[in-house]
């Protein structure tokens, strides 16, 4: 039996009969065939190594929320009885140093990066040995920076992803890329011929369109908002410091500096006579 889950759902169940006689590579290839028959349906692709003697078992979605399990019962060519599972793992990467977030094949802009808002999607054909594969961009997003400085660590960014109908509603419960627009009438996941579909891709497009409000509001009220009582704070105190430089008593002022001016005056008379005693007293006793 070879089975794929996908969020706790089995699949398929395989019962394959084997042949008295037959090799390794013969009964590989029998189970190969009929693996790789349904593999348009259940995501499962089989192939065997160049000898012909190992069996390899893939999934054709990505992502850590999909789980390969297996398990061959019965003895073939003198094997035993095997099971096992493996889960998948999301796409990771950074770009210049920032690092993104990634979900099966697709990787997101992280918030407060000049990336934010971008999705970069790694194509399935890519080499699947090296760690680079091809990436196309998705554009129609919204984003704009506020700066008082030229340094890029001063640059905030904000971006807002595309909303149109066409563009939101891509649910993971569903096989496929998808969209809200896929539910209108005559269209792949119309409510009238796959309800339980239409459902996941509504409530993907409601999840997508909150986390967008989400983002504005978060940057509304943690950057902006406080921007501007930080700023109303530094107003009020210019004005006060403005105030009392304005209210300041310029006679009682002046008095007090005129008075400190005397006493200085004063001051350098005395020490200037006390500077004079020891000559007269050498007079005298002259």
């Amino acid at each position: 039996m070879v089975r794929r889950w996908w969020r706790g759902t089995t699949i398929k169940t395989y019962n394959v009969t084997l042949a008295a006689g037959q090799s390794v590579a013969e009964h590989l290839a029998t189970a190969i065939a009929l693996i790789n028959a349904d593999s348009a349906t259940t995501g499962i692709i089989a192939s065997d190594d160049a000898g012909g003697t190992k069996l390899s078992l893939r999934t054709s979605e990505y992502g850590d929320n999909i789980t390969l399990k297996y398990q061959f019962t019965g003895t073939i060519s003198g094997g035993v009885n095997e099971a096992g599972s493996d889960a998948g793992s999301d796409v990771a990467g950074t770009i210049n140093g920032d690092l993104l977030s990634g979900s099966g094949l697709v990787l997101y802009g992280s918030i407060g990066t000049e990336w934010a808002g971008s999705k970069f999607t790694l194509s399935s054909a890519g080499n699947t040995v090296a760690t680079v594969g091809n990436v196309s961009i998705q554009t129609g997003q919204l984003g704009f920076s506020l700066t008082d400085n030229a340094s890029a660590s001063d640059i905030i960014y904000l971006s807002i992803d595309d909303v149109q109908i066409n563009k939101i509603g891509d649910s993971t419960d569903v096989a496929g890329t998808n969209s809200l627009s896929d539910i209108r009438g005559g269209n792949t996941f119309q409510l009238s011929a796959d309800a339980s579909s239409a459902i996941s891709i509504i409530d993907q497009a409601i999840t997508d369109v909150s986390n967008s409000r989400a983002t504005l509001g978060a940057f509304q009220k943690f950057t902006l908002q406080t921007t501007i009582n930080n700023l109303g704070v530094t107003k009020e105190n210019l004005s006060a410091s403005e105030s009392r430089i304005r209210d300041v008593d310029m006679a009682a002022e002046m008095m007090e500096f005129t008075k400190n001016q005397i006493l200085v005056q004063a001051g350098t008379a005395m020490l200037a006579q006390a500077n004079q005693l020891p000559s007269t007293v050498l007079q005298l006793l002259g």
